[in-house]
């Protein structure tokens, strides 16, 4: 199956004032430059980690169909199937088959079903499809994908990556970039199969033993389930850690706590790099309504004002 890209990105997922803003420039002399290197790490990005960021249109050909499992079960079973290698998938656009004129037809939709999937879409086929009438390149099937029109579509964790593997290469770092779905991204990164990740965490109840013990404390470095997902492993810091669950004095902990950070601020095994901004949207009309920072809130406090 060979792909070419028959129609590309309307637009970058890094805008050139964006990228100017980072560069610190600030006049147009350089724009055509800036934005050719913008669309060429699009597509190194693209390359390394197999997903489309912006909507395109990509054309898959192939010599032949697959076989079908024609003597493994009934005749419903027995149906040709075509996996498209490209992610995000959107939809397919046209499927064709050229005849032995080199002539192409359209294959109705009707003649076939998707099975759209994030990264291993389908097409199958209600019935037997029609035969290519040359040997080589006699089927064509126009797939688009990408995370959407915008550059606000493409995931911020991703974006982010982009601009941590990009600086990070400046240094001679090179990164290679591995999205995953969450459950198995969760899989690996509990396990200790990354040298590096992004995640992040909300706290249970404010407290620091819930940051600190929780994501970077030895007894959570336990490969399979561990939260300590640098697998950093202090003495210090853990006899700091239960020092601090088995005091009541605030002002001691607050000690506690401000000489574990100090720790974490010297041997670095995580960098902070954002706080999220949490929406909230409610009716005018209710009222008793407290923000909390752990995301927990209490209903009962709540009421509807006249």
């Amino acid at each position: 199956m060979t792909p070419l890209q028959i129609t590309p990105p309307a637009i970058e997922p890094v805008s050139l004032a964006e990228q100017k803003a980072w560069l610190r420039v600030d006049d147009a002399r350089e724009d055509d430059i800036i934005a050719a290197l913008v669309t060429s790490a699009r597509v190194l990005v693209e390359k390394a980690t197999r997903l489309c960021l912006i909507t395109q249109t990509w054309r898959f050909t192939l010599d032949g169909w697959p076989h079908s499992t024609a003597d493994r079960g009934p005749r419903w079973l027995n149906r040709v199937e075509v996996r498209l290698p490209i992610a995000p998938f959107q939809s397919v656009v046209a499927v064709r088959v050229l005849d032995a004129l080199g002539d192409a037809r359209d294959v109705a939709a009707a003649e076939y079903v998707v099975a759209p999937a994030f990264d291993a879409a389908r097409i199958r086929f209600t019935g037997d499809p029609p035969t290519p009438g040359v040997s080589m390149g006699g089927i064509s099937i126009d797939v688009v994908a990408g995370y959407g029109d915008a550059s606000r579509a493409v995931p911020e964790p991703q974006r982010l990556a982009e601009a941590i593997q990009a600086q990070l290469k400046e240094v001679g770092i090179r990164v290679t970039l591995d999205p995953l779905e969450f459950a198995v991204f969760l899989r690996k990164v509990r396990t200790g199969g990354h040298d590096m990740c992004l995640i992040g965490w909300t706290g249970d109840n404010g407290d620091p033993d819930n940051f600190y013990y929780t994501l970077l404390d030895q007894d959570a470095a336990v490969k399979g389930q561990a939260q300590n997902f640098a697998f950093w492993r202090d003495p210090e810091f853990h006899r700091l850690m239960l020092a601090g669950q088995s005091n009541t004095d605030d002002t001691q902990r607050d000690a506690i706590y401000r000489q574990a950070g100090g720790l974490v601020h010297d041997q670095v095994p995580v960098v902070p790099i954002v706080h999220t901004s949490v929406p909230i949207v409610l009716k005018s009309s209710l009222e008793g309504f407290v923000p909390s920072p752990s995301l927990d809130y209490h209903f009962e406090t709540m009421h509807v004002g006249k």
